[in-house]
């Protein structure tokens, strides 16, 4: 990033903040700078706040207008509780620590929404075609990483608006008996307790009869799948059946006749599995509506700076809680991408 000191208005802080890592970033206009993003591991800080403060002290230019920080969480009243994580987060709380005069919080998977309309063709890569008429919206973007969450991107008279969601808790839906194992105290399984990064350790284990604490991490899984390993290629078949059941499930709730994308570490990480797998097959298997199922392309979206570009875009217009359009038509990146 250029040294010279503009206008500090000029320039929105944007930040990933998942269960594992924060990604941040600096924008201007609705551009991400790509030479100031870094990377922070969770476990190294206390709150968010000394990441920001660690950030800061890397960035010439250091004064921000404004910020925009998705949270792997629920997001009420400028509030926000990390899933996966023990942090708080308190828009006022951040505005007085850092300094930054405007701080808005967006739950994780809206940011990743809000990035849909600036993809290009290299961004994706597809693993269903989809039989559809070239519609642009609404898209489902379903994210994998330390946990699950979804967002649906729709095009409304004020603009592109995507939705808030924990849906990577609803109850998972299986007739596999192993995956009892994955209950908590109350006899709940939810799908990220099988189909997310920190699931595909839990998953593993209750498969093999594993204890959980000796089960690898996912990474580890999908490394040794990768490699051959027959266990881990079981767990990672399963994996994908459960991953396609959900986005089916999803995808009759939401009709994305725009297009599915799947988001995040683990789901670029899964890529080189999907084909042999049986994620189309479990996508589709809805009954009578196995053909309907066939109309909506999936993909999965390969640029890792997805959710600070969509933070920046949404930072544009964030008054009217959504990003300020650019180009002749919402979404337009959709139809480049999966058409």
């Amino acid at each position: 990033m250029p040294g010279d000191r503009l206008d500090a208005r000029a320039f929105r802080l944007v930040a990933d903040v998942g269960g594992t890592n924060s990604r941040i970033g600096l924008c201007r206009d609705d551009a991400l700078l790509g030479d100031t993003v870094r990377r922070y591991p969770n476990a190294g800080f206390r709150d968010f706040g000394d990441v920001i403060a660690a950030y800061r002290a890397e960035m010439p230019a250091r004064d921000c207008g404004s910020a925009v920080i998705s949270v792997a969480g629920p997001v009420e009243a400028g509030r926000a509780s990390m899933t996966n994580l023990g942090w708080q987060f308190d828009e006022a709380g951040l505005s007085g620590q850092t300094g930054i005069a405007h701080v808005h919080l967006v739950n994780d998977l809206q940011a990743q929404g809000y990035a849909i309309e600036g993809l290009s063709p290299s961004d994706v890569r597809r693993i269903v075609d989809g039989a559809g008429a070239p519609v642009k919206w609404p898209v489902l973007v379903v994210g994998i990483g330390t946990g699950l969450n979804t967002t649906v991107v729709h095009d409304t008279p004020c603009g592109l608006f995507a939705t808030a969601s924990e849906s990577g808790h609803v109850r998972l839906c299986s007739n596999r008996p192993e995956l009892a194992a994955l209950a908590d105290a109350t006899g709940f399984v939810s799908v990220e307790d099988a189909v997310s990064g920190r699931g595909l350790s839990r998953l593993h284990a209750a498969l093999h009869g594993l204890p959980e604490a000796t089960s690898p991490a996912g990474k580890e899984i999908v490394a040794a799948a990768l490699d051959s390993d027959s266990r881990a290629a079981g767990t990672m078949r399963v994996f994908l059946e459960l991953l396609g059941n959900y986005v089916g499930d999803l995808a009759l709730i939401h009709l994305p006749f725009g297009g599915i994308y799947i988001s995040g570490g683990v789901g670029r990480a899964i890529l080189p599995l999907i084909d042999a797998s049986g994620f189309e097959a479990a996508f589709c298997d809805k009954g009578r509506f196995q053909n309907l199922m066939r109309r909506f392309p999936v993909g999965v979206l390969l640029d890792d700076d997805a959710a600070l570009k969509g933070a920046g875009r949404a930072s544009l217009g964030f008054g009217q809680m959504e990003p300020a359009r650019s180009g002749p038509s919402p979404l337009s990146g959709v139809a480049t991408a999966l058409r």
